[in-house]
């Protein structure tokens, strides 16, 4: 796939593999974002805007490719506050911006992420995305991490 061992540019890879390990390798590497060839041109405008602000972009088609169907049991491990946080890690906020809409130190916005990282098994910011993508249903746009 990629032949580079860490990518130094923020990289939206467009392609049409979209099975995991292709998409875990680019992710791993770097790449600042994923999107199935296949979509409109309007998300990938998006796709293109996010990335240029140096946030992630997963389509809601990929990140979906890593949540198994846990609404129910995962949102019961959660604290309210956890909750919040993980809505808002799916509307595409960083802990920073979630600290200024929540009013509370950045310090807490991170450890409420580490802290649903641990109670789901979530290893990385675009499976907590996709996680939230999941709770909140699919009918909902993609998502930016």
């Amino acid at each position: 796939m990629l032949a580079i061992e860490h990518l130094s540019k923020q990289v939206l890879v467009v392609t049409a593999r979209q099975d995991d390990v292709p998409i875990r390798a680019a992710l791993s590497l770097g790449a600042a974002g994923y999107l199935p060839k296949n979509q409109n041109s309007d998300e990938l405008l998006l796709a293109i805007r996010q990335v240029s602000q140096g946030r992630r972009y997963i389509s809601a088609d990929i990140a979906l490719l890593f949540m198994p169907d846990t609404r129910s049991i995962s949102a019961s491990k959660l604290t309210p506050s956890e909750s919040t946080v993980l809505q808002l890690v799916g509307t595409g906020l960083s802990s920073k911006e979630i600290s200024r809409k929540l009013d509370i130190s950045e310090a807490t916005a991170r450890k409420h992420r580490e802290n649903i990282r641990r109670k789901l098994g979530i290893r990385n910011s675009a499976e907590m995305a996709a996680h939230a993508i999941r709770l909140q249903g699919t009918d909902g746009p993609s998502t930016v991490i």
